[in-house]
């Protein structure tokens, strides 16, 4: 089971049109688990359609936040 081992939320910009998906998990086998999801291969065809070109990708590592993240 995925829950509370795999977060996902997505952001729209002020623009209107932009958006950001942010994803957070626990390790790198729950990663593997939801890349080889039927789910996620169809979500991740829509996303490419609906952007020009492809999302980019950017791994960051979280310095500090605040409780309810």
């Amino acid at each position: 089971m995925i829950a509370g081992r795999f977060n996902y939320q997505v952001s729209v910009a002020d623009d209107g049109k932009m958006r950001v998906h942010w994803g957070r998990w626990d390790s790198a086998e729950t990663l593997a688990h939801v890349l080889s999801q039927n789910y996620f291969k169809t979500f991740a065809a829509q996303a490419a359609s609906f952007s020009d070109g492809g999302p980019s990708v950017t791994s960051a590592n979280v310095v500090t936040r605040t409780n309810s993240w």
